[in-house]
């Protein structure tokens, strides 16, 4: 398991770093390259938070739309709840990537932080 933690926070890192590069390339510079690893890791995390909230509406044009069907439309009904749930489970993972990635982020840019600060302390 702490091989995975290790390769994972390591992968989201580089991922990051790469991403920040970009954007100072592309008109962002003049901030350090801690500033752009965080900007980078709060671009990913936003990108996690727009998947959820679409798949949020999702869910609440699929409870509209069972509010819509009549007693009689079993079929419909069933097929509702069948995609509801299917999207909820969905949503669910997202939330839990959107979690790990938070965490991984701030694990991430606390221990870089605190390295440079002792690695400062030390000159």
């Amino acid at each position: 398991m702490t091989d995975f933690n290790y390769t994972f926070t390591a992968n989201i890192t580089t991922n990051a770093v790469n991403r920040g590069e970009e954007a100072a390339a592309a008109g962002g510079g003049g901030k350090g390259w801690l500033a752009a690893l965080a900007g980078a890791l709060g671009g990913m995390l936003g990108d996690r938070a727009v998947k959820m909230e679409t798949m949020m509406e999702k869910l609440n044009d699929l409870n509209a739309e069972l509010d819509g069907l009549g007693e009689n439309d079993q079929a419909g009904r069933e097929q509702n709840t069948r995609e509801f749930q299917t999207t909820l489970t969905a949503f669910q993972a997202e939330s839990q990537m959107f979690s790990i990635l938070s965490n991984a982020s701030s694990t991430a840019l606390k221990s870089i932080g605190e390295g440079v600060t002792a690695v400062a302390r030390k000159q």
